[in-house]
């Protein structure tokens, strides 16, 4: 167990408090300038985009590194919640185009949690509806923006920002927003998940002794170690637990992309075994075949992998932090 120097077992400063209880949603937040919104840690080093993690001792020893910095929330279905943000600065007006939005559609948007921007500018938070949200500026009327997929927001309480509204009220949108940020509406069935009890009651000894058996060395107990990585091999076994193997072939090919960025070569196990559950579809010769090729992609890593995992079961990330905590122990 990590332990803090008396400086830092002080009372948390307000953004550290609010990143925590982000977190604990299962929001994954990380610290960011709040003059320039650039995140103080990269992908490239800690595995992570943004730095971005939700779980508590990482996300306590971010912002304890870096006590002036804003929080900043992960959008999509990483996070759980897409955004739409009204803008009313550098000409644009926002809240007109909303008013007239809403006129076109017929439609109201639900009361839900609501924060707002230095520059007056408002943040409505809605629950992710399961399909892909686009990511967007100005596409629904000038001066509205959609916060969705591989984007984040600046949350309260970082410089100028204050929730309105109850932050965690957030509600369901309307059938006629989804129509018109997602990508598409065709229903998934999800899988059922080896995971699906995890909140619910507590893991039989057998089960968790064989989660503990294969969680590998776990999290380092140095603080710098902590910042920069997480148990990558740990957190990719546990995504392809809910990830049915037999989805579509651009996605598997993704899947093994991802893979190989984290683990190369030692990654074809998991990658195999995985996509052996699918044997119709992804026999072993066209899997090793297409492995080689997975090798020559640089522009598609793990994150990939736990995006295609929060889509079938976000509760895959509460067996990793068991799984995760008991090989720290």
């Amino acid at each position: 167990m990590i332990k803090y120097s008396t400086a830092d077992s002080v009372e948390p400063a307000p953004v550290l408090r609010a990143a925590l209880s982000y977190a604990r949603r299962g929001w994954s937040v990380y610290p960011v300038r709040v003059d320039s919104r650039a995140a103080y840690l990269s992908e490239k080093v800690t595995g992570r985009r943004w730095g971005a993690s939700s779980d508590l001792k990482v996300v306590e020893q971010m912002f304890r590194r870096f006590p002036s910095a804003g929080v900043a929330i992960e959008t999509g279905f990483t996070s759980g919640f897409f955004v739409i943000e009204i803008d009313n600065k550098n000409g644009k007006n926002g809240s007109a185009s909303l008013a007239e939005l809403l006129d076109r559609h017929r439609g109201t948007l639900p009361w839900t949690a609501i924060a707002e921007s230095p520059t007056g500018g408002r943040h409505w938070y809605y629950k992710h509806p399961g399909y892909r949200v686009r990511t967007s500026a100005s596409n629904l009327g000038n001066g509205i923006d959609v916060l969705g997929e591989n984007f984040n927001v600046i949350a309260p309480p970082s410089r100028g920002r204050r929730w309105i509204t109850n932050a965690a009220a957030i509600a369901a949108p309307p059938a006629w927003l989804v129509d018109l940020v997602c990508e598409q509406r065709e229903q998934r069935q999800p899988r059922r998940s080896c995971f699906a009890n995890v909140e619910q009651a507590p893991l039989a000894p057998d089960t968790l002794a064989m989660w503990v058996r294969d969680a590998g060395l776990g999290l380092s107990s140095d603080p710098s170690d902590l910042l920069s990585a997480e148990d990558v091999d740990l957190k990719i076994w546990c995504a392809l637990r809910v990830i049915p193997a037999d989805i579509d072939y651009l996605d598997w090919f993704r899947i093994g992309c991802g893979i190989y960025a984290a683990l190369g070569d030692a990654g074809f196990e998991y990658f195999d075994e995985w996509s052996r559950e699918a044997p119709h579809k992804y026999p072993g010769k066209g899997c090793a075949d297409k492995w080689r090729e997975c090798a020559k992609i640089t522009s598609i890593g793990p994150e990939t992998i736990y995006f295609l995992a929060d889509r079938e079961d976000r509760r895959w990330r509460d067996a990793y932090r068991i799984m995760l905590a008991k090989g720290a122990a």
